[in-house]
């Protein structure tokens, strides 16, 4: 009796376990021929040159960098001005 039992010790004979084995196998296989029926193949690589784009960027306006008095009143306004302080 104890010689059909499975190693394991689950208590079930070596027999049924070796068929549910077979079963998950072909489980296994159909899901995977499925999953190819289904899906086929990867998709094609992307180039990394095309997905990637490169633009020329436009040369600095030194005139438009230089401290201006008038300018940095308009864009660095006081805080108690704005809440009308």
């Amino acid at each position: 009796m104890e010689a059909c039992r499975s190693r394991e010790g689950h208590g079930e004979p070596a027999r049924t376990q070796r068929r549910r084995t077979m079963e998950s196998t072909r489980t296994t296989d159909s899901a995977a021929a499925a999953r190819r029926a289904r899906f086929g193949s990867l998709p094609e690589r992307i180039r990394y040159e095309d997905m990637v784009e490169e633009t020329p960027v436009a040369g600095r306006d030194r005139a438009a960098d230089t401290y201006s008095a008038d300018r940095s009143l308009i864009s660095y306004s006081c805080l108690a001005l704005d809440l009308g302080l």
